[in-house]
């Protein structure tokens, strides 16, 4: 049987409503982000040899990744002027973006920790150009010198873990190429990290699109921290209407949680904000991101689906997690940062059993739980490919979870709000003839009252009551009396039209708000009366006949009166019209 129509109306509104933000902000956020993408690979055909890179006759429209094979002087520490007295000749090459710790040299392995410097030299058609060079994550302190003039610092560049401190900083700085020829030296020091080296590719561009660049990577990630905030109160804002059910609760810690890797992640807005954060307290922050975030994630799937979901699956997640969460706390960079390899293996295994659990949802048709899937797939991707590209396999793009994340959020935000309606829905609709309640009728009532009140809109309100309906539970039952009751609620539904509305107050106990003339809810009385007269209703063996008495009132005819008075003098009518012989309609006096 149909629902309200108004009832129905607002939440179809409300869904579109969502749908269609979601829709609109996923597309800006897959089209700014590829278009950044774009930006960054349109010149990946350009590589460095033996320590230098030709951009001759190419575009410099957007900015270059300087990837390929740079100088590397091992375990020494270089400044411009030593090259300008020739006394040195590359001792190596070194394959950036890459690490250098692991790679064979005389005396083995080379370690993690130590000190180096790269050099690289670019040739350019137009030195009368303003260039800009850009660096992001250096591990772990480093110092750049272009043309002989040292730009960009991040910590402090030593010889051991005494005199060098680490810092992670997104930055660029301008510069003239002058003789069409540019220099870069760079020194890098590590002795607190697992990796050391060049982590992410240096980009060299004009200073217009270098620019561009940077702002549009800021914009992106204050729309994706914003969002995730906005969402992460909003459900917030859901758990304290419904308690009973806590998904919207871990959601919204999970959506806090990743607002928090945005800052400390990409562009490292959190520098800004806060530049005296320690190195050590920056990882730790970037590390139990994601540490925290998969239990709660975890978590929040389980209390969606519980029958495909264990608890006891769900309670090793946890524990693994707290665990893992207490080394990040109490141990140096040097230790928990050892632990990433293991807990992204486990956050992969993870990622098969959602998707196993998700497919069994399916199967078993619940709710949303295609939709869910969907989303899954979508994390699930960004997720793989950051653990790649962490792990140095640089033909993946970098850092997709923000954006993934930001989607998945997209899908899991309507999924619980579609669940919210619904249960607002169930909590407001009269559960055996599935029209409103009388909770929601009076909330309705109360709202159309008050407005009428300011524009004298007329409003009249129909009380109804199935005349000897006792009698009819007496001989055919109470099933065929449900059955009953449900026939009229159609009829009233047949009958009544938008911006009009039903409830059903109590046992056989109707009403309904009639907007318009008090000839009109005359009109729509007589016709519910007569319907409901000519009606043969088939229940189980039986043929049941039945007939409504019902009173009107209007806030018209009754003058300024309040809205408990406007129904209680529509009662008033209901029982004169039983006293009068039933199966008729009255109208106040």
């Amino acid at each position: 049987m149909k629902g309200n129509l108004l009832l129905k109306q607002n939440l179809s509104f409300s869904g579109r409503l969502i749908k269609i933000l979601f829709s609109i902000l996923a597309l800006f956020l897959i089209l700014g982000t590829f278009s950044g993408c774009r930006q960054n690979t349109d010149q990946t055909a350009v590589e460095a040899a033996k320590g230098h890179m030709d951009l001759r006759g190419r575009s410099m429209n957007n900015p270059i990744p300087l990837k390929g094979e740079w100088e590397f002087y091992w375990m020494e520490l270089l400044t411009p002027s030593d090259f300008r007295q020739n006394i040195k000749e590359p001792v190596d090459y070194y394959s950036v973006p890459g690490i250098w710790n692991g790679e064979a040299v005389s005396d083995g392995p080379r370690p993690a920790e130590g000190y180096g410097t790269f050099r690289i030299t670019v040739l350019v058609d137009d030195p009368a150009l303003i260039y800009a060079v850009k660096l992001r994550e250096v591990l772990t302190a480093y110092r750049l010198w272009v043309n002989g003039r040292e730009l960009l610092t991040a910590g402090v560049v030593g010889k051991n873990s005494e005199t060098s401190t680490p810092r992670y900083t997104s930055d660029y700085s301008t510069f003239t190429a002058e003789s069409g020829s540019i220099e870069l030296i760079l020194q890098i020091s590590n002795f607190d990290y697992k990796d050391g080296g060049l982590r992410d590719v240096p980009l060299l561009g004009t200073e217009e699109h270098i620019a561009k660049q940077h702002l549009n990577s800021l914009i992106l990630n204050y729309i994706l921290f914003g969002a995730l905030l906005i969402m992460g109160l909003y459900h917030f804002s859901l758990y304290g209407l419904r308690r009973e059910d806590k998904s919207p609760l871990y959601f919204g810690i999970y959506c806090l949680i990743m607002t928090s890797r945005i800052l400390v992640t990409n562009e490292m807005q959190v520098m800004e904000i806060m530049p005296c954060l320690s190195w050590e307290n920056h990882l730790r922050v970037i590390v139990l991101g994601y540490y925290i975030a998969a239990p709660v994630f975890f978590t929040y799937i389980s209390i969606l689906y519980p029958d495909e979901f264990p608890k006891r699956i769900i309670r090793i997640m946890q524990i693994t997690g707290a665990a893992f969460s207490l080394v990040v706390i109490l141990s140096p960079p040097a230790l928990f940062t050892k632990t990433e390899l293991i807990y992204q293996l486990i956050i992969l295994a993870g990622i098969v059993y959602l998707i196993y659990g998700l497919v069994r949802a399916i199967i078993n048709r619940r709710d949303q739980a295609l939709l869910l899937m969907i989303g899954i797939i979508l994390i699930s991707a960004a997720t793989i490919n950051d653990i790649l590209y962490a792990q140095y396999l640089n033909t993946f793009i970098p850092s997709l979870v923000p954006l993934g994340l930001t989607l998945f959020i997209l899908f899991q935000s309507y999924i619980i709000s579609a669940r919210f309606a619904r249960a607002y829905a169930i909590a407001n609709t009269d559960m055996l003839t599935q029209i409103p309640n009388r909770r929601r009728f009076m909330e309705q009532s109360e709202s159309d009252f008050h407005g009428a009140e300011g524009s004298r809109k007329p409003l009249n309100v129909l009380f109804m009551d199935i005349d000897h309906f006792k009698v009819v539970n007496d001989r055919y039952g109470h099933d065929n009396g449900d059955i009953v009751l449900r026939h009229f609620a159609s009829i009233l539904e047949s009958v009544v039209k938008s911006p009009d509305y039903i409830g059903r107050l109590g046992g056989e106990e109707f009403a309904l708000m009639v907007h318009g003339s008090e000839e009109r809810a005359l009109q729509i009385a007589e016709e519910i009366r007569r319907k409901t007269g000519e009606a043969v209703i088939e229940a189980q063996d039986y043929k049941i006949q039945i007939t409504v008495s019902i009173g009107i009132s209007s806030n018209q005819a009754a003058g300024n009166i309040s809205l408990k008075k406007l129904l209680k003098s529509a009662d008033q009518c209901l029982y004169r019209a039983k006293e009068n012989g039933r199966n008729r309609v009255e109208l106040q006096k």
